[in-house]
């Protein structure tokens, strides 16, 4: 009855029956004196628990969620979603001009549902990636109920919604954890090749080949998960079956890959050049400058400073003692070390290959690390489950504690304050529909929140923000002069770039003292500076005098 409530929960994710064929009712941690039919409902209630509190740690509501603080992803992400619903085109816009999104638009296409069913506020976005996380709490109990018993899937669940990365990730609109969510579907649907049974091989693969291509369509790097599936296709070796296996996993790749080859062609005029290179073709037109050995040691100090090293420690400390727990329970839980072993290949196949492309990779970021943190920390949890033996029991009370907790932090901790949205509100409610706004907020959100259905004109302050640099429709195959921290457009602009932004206020000072001579608003918002933006603001103060309007925001007047 527990495998069949698992397939109608989730989808494709099987677990395995006990050894003695019988529900194990010494390892739901309510006692042996259950009889089955309450089990089965402990069990479900268990689950309902740990994704409930999954959906109370994570939630962000959509009014703070527009924020879309991750510039530019968020931000092209859901935009770029409401452009193609309103106007049926994948596309941003800035400073009234049309552009293709630095991303293809398949994540896109995954929050069309929430603004279509929810309306067209972008924060809406969200909850998508809600259902997600919760969709990787919940393949992780399948995984850890398989490896370790009823009581591994409530620790492994756990252990996957108290990961820092992960929990934190869960409240931006960003494809990271909903393509983690997948790799944990795509582990269940792993182990339950290699552990054969009666569902036919073939239907396993072709759907593991669909779950591999929708998370390599919106994160590119997941395509390491083919890489446990053709082995588990390999075996045994029987090279006609081997041959259908690898047609159904490697047919759904292909189709995504055809699709995301046929969008780079007729956008960006070559299926081999994508919105990377159109919006940053420093570094991503030389790859010489996208990977190199000499990036190692900045990402290697971002992983080491997040929860690998605990969750390393962790495993290494509890491998003997689960080693002995297994031994001493095989019978009751139905795992062996032989299931560990099947999901620790899909893990060290998944996570190395995507580990080392980060490792060399320009731009680090904790989110790159979180399919190896979930993976080790599904690893861990199962050991610790095992380690503890007949104390396991205890576990049966986790759900309803996690529940609690939820409840708690969901009354304690508020949402964060959307400061950019706020911002953007309060440029609109105190300019003019003519206005002129300067803001180092980037163009193509305060275009969307201040300046949509108005004539105001956003002013980046400068070049470094977002969508204001060089977009390169061609590659530019030599840089004269090569791009230096004080020059570092003149090789793309002389080569055939031009600026995505052509009017930027530090460029520009002359003109907007005349705009505003003449009968024009010209506004300064201040909401989003840092320390680096204060020579710009002594710059405008040898022009202007401020003029206090609302919180951070100035009417500059000509001297």
């Amino acid at each position: 009855m527990a495998p069949a409530l698992t397939a109608r929960m989730f989808p494709g994710a099987i677990v395995a029956e006990p050894a003695s064929g019988t529900i194990n009712e010494s390892d739901n941690g309510y006692g042996g004196a259950l009889r089955p039919r309450f089990t089965l409902v402990a069990r479900r209630w268990q689950l309902v628990a740990m994704l409930l509190a999954t959906a109370l740690f994570v939630f962000r509501s959509p009014w703070s969620a527009s924020n879309l603080e991750v510039p530019p992803d968020s931000a092209e992400y859901s935009l770029g979603a409401l452009q193609l619903l309103e106007t049926g085109h994948y596309q941003i816009v800035v400073q009234a001009e049309a552009f293709p999104p630095r991303y293809p638009p398949w994540f896109s296409l995954g929050l069309l549902p929430a603004y279509w069913l929810l309306g067209a506020e972008p924060g809406n976005g969200i909850l998508p990636v809600l259902l997600s996380a919760m969709a990787g709490v919940g393949f992780a109990w399948v995984i850890g109920r398989r490896l370790a018993g009823d009581a591994g899937g409530i620790v492994a669940a756990l252990a996957v919604m108290a990961e820092p990365t992960y929990s934190k990730w869960a409240t931006q609109i960003m494809s990271d954890i909903p393509a983690t969510a997948l790799m944990l579907g795509a582990a269940c649907l792993f182990l339950r090749i290699r552990a054969g049974g009666a569902s036919p091989q073939r239907r396993l693969f072709l759907t593991a080949g669909a779950v591999i291509a929708a998370a390599t369509l919106i994160r590119p790097v997941f395509a390491a998960m083919l890489l446990p599936f053709l082995w588990a296709a390999a075996q045994p070796w029987k090279p006609r079956i081997v041959i259908a296996r690898a047609v159904l996993l490697l047919g759904p790749m292909l189709c995504a890959a055809a699709a995301s080859l046929t969008y780079n062609a007729n956008t960006f005029g070559s299926p081999f050049r994508n919105g990377y290179h159109f919006w940053v073709p420093v570094p991503y037109d030389y790859f010489a400058m996208v990977f190199s050995l000499a990036h190692v040691p900045a990402n290697f100090a971002i992983l080491l400073s997040g929860p690998l090293p605990f969750l390393l420690g962790a495993c290494v400390l509890l491998y003997v003692p689960a080693s002995r727990g297994t031994k001493a329970d095989r019978g009751s839980t139905g795992a062996s070390a032989t299931t560990l072993r099947d999901f620790f290949v899909f893990a060290l196949c998944t996570s190395v290959p995507i580990l080392i492309f980060h490792l060399v990779y320009f731009f680090p970021s904790e989110r790159f690390f979180i399919p190896l943190y979930v993976s080790c920390a599904v690893i861990a949890a199962v050991l610790l489950t095992r380690a503890l033996g007949q104390y396991r029991r205890v576990a049966g009370v986790l759900p309803l504690v996690a529940l609690v907790l939820g409840v708690g932090w969901r009354v304690a901790v508020s949402d964060p304050v959307p400061n950019r949205r706020l911002a953007a509100e309060r440029i609109r409610a105190y300019t003019p529909p003519d206005a002129i706004v300067i803001s180092a907020i980037d163009p193509l959100y305060l275009n969307y929140f201040a300046a949509r259905g108005s004539a105001r004109r956003i002013v980046p302050l400068d070049r470094t923000i977002d969508h204001a640099g060089v977009v390169a429709p061609k590659r530019v195959p030599r840089l004269e002069p090569p791009p230096t921290a004080n020059d570092p457009f003149s090789g793309l602009l002389n080569g055939g770039g031009t600026f995505a932004v052509r009017f930027v206020a530090v460029e520009q000072l002359p003109a907007l003292v005349e705009a505003s001579r003449h009968g024009h608003g010209v506004f300064l918002d201040t909401s989003c500076m840092q320390d680096a933006d204060l020579p710009i603001l002594k710059l405008l103060d040898q022009h202007f005098r401020s003029v206090p309007q609302a919180q951070g925001l100035y009417q500059l007047e000509p001297l």
